[in-house]
């Protein structure tokens, strides 16, 4: 009979424990988590600032239209504005998705100026604001 020499294995491991991975997973969601809310804060001023240069926007076009016609308000007002605005319909949209309001209003001085509004969640936007 022959007798092998028993050899002790050396203890190294070739595979992670289910806590190890565990814990790997629960770091990954908790940084995950804190990305997702900054993002999703960066995409709302994203579309408050879309909003408000829209808004602007308008307004410009507007009173552009009514010095064109000689300073009278005309009937069309919005589909005249639309026709200039470079992106068109999108253009009267705010950063929601809600269609822009333009109002020939007076303003603090007496004048008769165009105002585009819009709301969103109960916050009203205006362009006499921004």
């Amino acid at each position: 009979m022959i007798l092998q020499r028993h050899t002790p294995r050396a203890s190294r491991r070739s595979a992670f424990t289910l806590l190890e991975i565990l814990v790997v997973v629960a770091i990954i969601l908790v940084l995950a988590s804190f990305a997702v809310v900054g993002t999703m804060s960066y995409l709302e001023d994203a579309k408050e600032n879309k909003t408000k240069m829209n808004l602007k926007t308008v307004e410009k076009v507007a009173q552009t239209v009514i010095i064109n016609n000689s300073g009278n308000v005309p009937d069309d007002l919005e589909a005249q504005v639309i026709r200039r605005l470079q992106n068109g319909e999108q253009d009267m949209m705010d950063g929601w998705g809600q269609r822009i309001q333009i109002a020939v209003r007076e303003d603090q001085n007496g004048n008769a100026r165009p105002e585009a509004t819009t709301n969103y969640k109960g916050v009203s936007y205006s362009s006499w604001n921004n």
